[in-house]
């Protein structure tokens, strides 16, 4: 069953600071950008205040990620731990998106037994309806894959396009935490 009851466009997002920063990715470190966004979601009525961080490598190429997290969220009970959650966004490498930021959909868990869970390219009618206003594909088609993921869908957005990333982070992570929207 699709839902509706969430919309992008109810989602202010502001550049509040940005400013050069190193950070460690796995075992590397990370030399680039950080910016800081102040985030209001005015979906279900007065508005909830986030801010994420956005951390952008120098050299944003094939193995460097740009990452989305919050570092500030509403006190509620269904929203607990997700300041340790973030996005990682690749390079696509293939065809008309080559060298665009690309993220695996992963939706939050709302049955408590992960943190997130992948979605394939075969459950994207299942998605609800605010994840139709992302790029949608399979990652075969965005980058190459070693291993068994090529089926996994994924969200591709244009370069430097941080808000949109800061958007999917709360129509993945966040709004199917708060309507109970799960995948079988």
């Amino acid at each position: 069953m699709r839902r509706a009851s969430f919309s992008l466009d109810k989602v202010e997002i502001k550049l509040k600071n940005e400013k050069r920063a190193r950070w460690k990715w796995g075992k590397r470190d990370v030399a680039g950008w950080q910016y800081d966004y102040d985030v209001k979601d005015k979906n279900r009525g007065n508005y909830r205040r986030w801010i994420f961080q956005v951390q952008v490598p120098d050299r944003f190429t094939k193995g460097a990620y740009i990452i989305v997290q919050p570092m500030a969220h509403p006190q509620l009970r269904v929203l607990a731990g997700i300041d340790r959650r973030s996005i990682s966004f690749g390079r696509a490498t293939r065809g008309k998106y080559l060298a665009k930021p690309y993220a695996k959909v992963m939706l939050g868990d709302i049955y408590d037994d992960k943190n997130k869970r992948g979605v394939r390219l075969d459950q994207k009618d299942d998605l609800p309806r605010w994840m139709d206003a992302f790029v949608l594909r399979a990652k075969e088609i965005v980058t190459t894959t070693k291993g068994t993921d090529g089926k996994a869908l994924v969200a591709v957005v244009e370069q430097g396009d941080y808000a949109q990333m800061i958007r999917l982070f709360m129509a993945t992570r966040v709004w199917v935490l708060y309507t109970g929207f799960g995948l079988e």
